[in-house]
């Protein structure tokens, strides 16, 4: 019988390795793309997991963040949060192979303590995924030291502070009663204040006019203001009385 049989052309070979190569093509960049999302996926995990332990040795120690210490967590090493005083307390948060979760504590802009927990991947470059307790929580700080309230002594005013005619104040804190007698003015730092007095817009002469508070978060003691117009939009709480005859602009105020 006669042989028919014959092999592939250079034509059918060379479509064959086209459409081979055409669907690699296709393929590979979904395959790393799917990669990549689980590397970033596991690091949000272990981010979520810390903080939920961080939580738990927070409750170990007597809800205060106050002696909690960082240990551990580099690439796959569980990280360990310690209890000051108490090791019976101390909690270990499990980190994914690769993996690396660091944690440290800051200060808020209302000067109360907080932890910001950062996770990255030896596979992302620079890629790095972070989860705070509070919005505004940022580095506290180590190279000036802090006053009682959490905020930097180098700007605190102890004490009472009185402004005449337009003003801008450097401040971040006052304890005392910060009194405004006449002019406009802006406090572009200050977070927190003992009480606000503004009082000059009962007399035409002394008036009052717009006072800038891009930062403050809160009021220990009383706000009184006589026309007035004050804008605030960080502003959360006061103390003590109201008594306001101006424009308040609060809108994240949440009750006095």
């Amino acid at each position: 019988m006669e042989n028919n049989k014959r092999g592939f052309t250079l034509i059918e070979l060379i479509v064959v390795v086209i459409i081979i190569a055409i669907l690699v093509a296709i393929a590979t960049p979904v395959f790393l793309n799917q990669r990549i999302a689980a590397w970033k996926a596991s690091v949000q995990s272990d981010v979520s997991t810390a903080r939920v332990s961080t939580e738990q040795a927070t409750t170990g120690n007597q809800g205060s963040l106050d002696g909690l210490s960082f240990s551990g967590g580099a690439d796959g090493t569980a990280l360990v949060i310690s209890v000051s005083g108490n090791g019976s307390d101390n909690v270990s948060s499990p980190v994914s192979s690769g993996n690396t979760v660091t944690e440290k504590l800051g200060k808020s802009d209302s000067g109360d303590a907080c932890y910001i927990i950062t996770g990255t991947n030896k596979n992302l470059g620079d890629w790095s995924y972070s989860k705070a307790s509070e919005p505004s929580c940022g580095d506290a700080g180590d190279d000036d030291p802090a006053d009682a309230d959490g905020v930097k002594a180098s700007c605190t005013v102890h004490g009472d502070f009185t402004v005449h005619g337009d003003d801008t104040i450097p401040y971040c804190a006052i304890t005392g009663t910060l009194t405004v007698t006449t002019g406009s003015l802006t406090a572009p730092n200050l977070i927190k204040v003992g009480s606000v007095d503004l009082t000059g817009g009962f007399d035409e002469d002394t008036s009052i006019g717009t006072t800038e508070f891009p930062k403050l978060v809160s009021i220990s003691g009383q706000y009184l203001s006589y026309g007035s117009t004050v804008n605030a939009p960080k502003l959360v709480s006061i103390g003590g009385q109201v008594t306001d005859y101006g424009t308040l602009n609060a809108p994240k105020l949440k009750g006095v």
